[in-house]
C-alpha cells in the first residue's frame, strides 16, 4: 500500500513539474511579454507574445533558458483591450536573435509589420532590406505585409519563393522574379491586391495553387460594437470585415511568360473556368525573348524604312542607327498599331544624309515598374545616296 502511494505521489510530482516546465510565463519583468514551453534540451519555444510594442526584439534567453524556437501562432492576434486592439496589430519591426533556429511561418500573419531583421550570427536565417530568408538566401520566406516599397526585386540567389511569402503585401505594385527562381509555392502572392502583373521566367518550373492573381473575398459587417473612431482608424481598416472563405481573382491581373512555360500552364489551369474570364489572353501574355530580325531599305529620296517582326504584347521598340562607330539616331518608338503592317513593325526616317550606316533594334515589354528587353538584333548595314 505504501509502495502504491509512493508511486502515485511520484507521478503527481512529475505531472506537476511538466505542467510548469512545458507552459510558463517568464518571471523576469522585462521578459513578461512572452509565454514559453520548455524543450527536451532545456531550450524554450516562445508560444505567445502579449506585449504592445511597435519594435520587438526577441530575447536570446527567458528565465535563463535559450530561446531556440518560436511557435507558429505565437504572434497570432490576441485581444489587449476592450476595443479588441491586438498585440499583432502593434508590431512594426521584429528582430530575431542568433539563438532562434525555427521561426519560418511565424511572422506572415502580422498585418502592419514593416521589416524583419536577423542577427548576422544566426545559423538558420538571414535578412536583407527587412525581408526574411534562409541562411544562404536561396529561399525567400517572408516579405512583411506593410513593407513600404512599391517595387521589389527578388535577389538572384533565390531558388524558391515559399508559400504565403508575399501574402497580403499591401503596397506591392510590381515584383521582378530572377531566372534563378525554380519554384513559386502555393499562395506565394495571395492577397497582393495592388500587384497587377508579373513576369514569370521560364526557369520557374513549379507554381503552386493560387500563387498569383487571387485575393480573399471580404464581406463588410458594420457591427454596433465598433465605434466610429475605431472603424475609421486607418491602422484597422479590416477589423470590421470578415473573410468568408472564398477567393476572388485580382481584377486586371496579368501573368507574362513564354509559350509552353509553367506560367502559361498555371494560367490555363486556374483561369480557364473563371466566370469573369473572356479569354486566356486576359490573364496570360506571351513574352518573346528572341532578338528581332531587322530589314532595312533606303530609297532615292533618302527615306530609310526599318522593318521588324511584330512582337505580341511589346510596348515599344528601341532602334539605334550608327554611322561608323558613332550613334547617328537613337529612337524609342511606341509599338502602336499604326506602325503594324503584314504582322511587321515598320518605321520610316526621312531625309537621311548620304553615307553608309548600320542599324540594330530590340523589343521592349513593360511589366509593372520594370522593362523586359529582348537581346539586340544583329547590326544590318545600309547605304543612303
Amino acid at each position: 500500500m505504501k509502495k502504491t502511494i509512493a508511486i502515485i505521489l511520484s507521478v503527481l510530482t512529475v505531472v506537476s513539474v511538466l505542467s510548469v516546465g512545458f507552459f510558463a510565463f517568464s518571471s523576469d519583468p522585462s521578459e513578461q511579454d512572452y509565454e514559453y514551453s520548455l524543450n527536451a534540451d532545456e531550450s524554450v519555444t516562445i508560444t505567445a507574445y502579449k506585449g504592445i510594442k511597435y519594435d520587438v526584439s526577441i530575447p536570446e534567453t527567458l528565465d535563463g533558458h535559450t530561446v531556440s524556437k518560436i511557435a507558429k501562432n505565437a504572434f497570432a492576434a490576441t485581444a489587449i483591450n476592450s476595443k479588441d486592439y491586438k498585440s499583432a496589430d502593434m508590431i512594426r519591426t521584429i528582430t530575431v536573435p542568433k539563438t532562434v533556429t525555427s521561426c519560418a511561418d511565424v511572422f506572415k500573419s502580422l498585418p502592419f509589420l514593416k521589416r524583419i531583421d536577423v542577427d548576422s550570427k544566426n545559423p538558420s536565417y538571414s535578412s536583407k532590406n527587412g525581408v526574411l530568408f534562409n541562411k544562404d538566401k536561396t529561399v525567400l520566406i517572408s516579405y512583411p505585409k506593410s513593407r513600404m516599397d512599391y517595387q521589389y526585386v527578388i535577389p538572384s540567389t533565390v531558388k524558391t519563393v515559399e508559400s504565403y511569402a508575399f501574402s497580403g503585401a499591401r503596397f506591392l505594385v510590381s515584383v521582378k522574379i530572377p531566372s534563378s527562381v525554380k519554384t513559386v509555392k502555393a499562395y506565394a502572392f495571395f492577397d497582393c491586391a495592388e500587384l497587377e502583373n508579373v513576369y514569370v521566367p521560364e526557369t520557374v518550373t513549379k507554381i503552386g495553387e493560387f500563387a498569383f492573381g487571387y485575393k480573399s473575398r471580404y464581406l463588410t459587417s458594420y457591427s454596433d460594437e465598433f465605434s466610429a473612431d475605431f472603424v475609421n482608424d486607418p491602422k484597422y481598416t479590416q477589423d470590421y470585415e470578415y473573410f468568408d472563405g472564398e477567393k476572388n481573382t485580382v481584377n486586371g491581373f496579368v501573368v507574362y511568360g513564354e509559350k509552353g512555360s509553367a506560367a502559361e500552364k498555371y494560367c490555363k489551369k486556374n483561369y480557364s473556368n473563371q466566370a469573369d474570364r473572356k479569354d486566356l489572353k486576359d490573364k496570360f501574355k506571351t513574352v518573346n525573348k528572341k532578338a528581332p530580325t531587322v530589314k532595312v531599305k533606303a530609297d532615292k529620296n533618302r527615306t530609310v524604312k526599318v522593318t521588324l517582326p511584330w512582337y505580341e504584347n511589346a510596348d515599344e521598340y528601341d532602334i539605334n542607327i550608327y554611322k561608323g562607330d558613332k550613334l547617328a539616331n537613337e529612337h524609342k518608338t511606341t509599338a502602336d498599331e499604326s506602325y503594324k503592317k503584314d504582322n511587321s513593325f515598320v518605321v520610316s526616317y526621312k531625309k537621311f544624309k548620304n553615307g553608309t550606316y548600320t542599324v540594330k533594334a530590340r523589343a521592349v515589354i513593360k511589366i509593372g515598374g520594370y522593362k523586359f528587353k529582348t537581346p539586340w538584333s544583329k547590326k544590318v548595314k545600309f547605304t543612303v545616296k
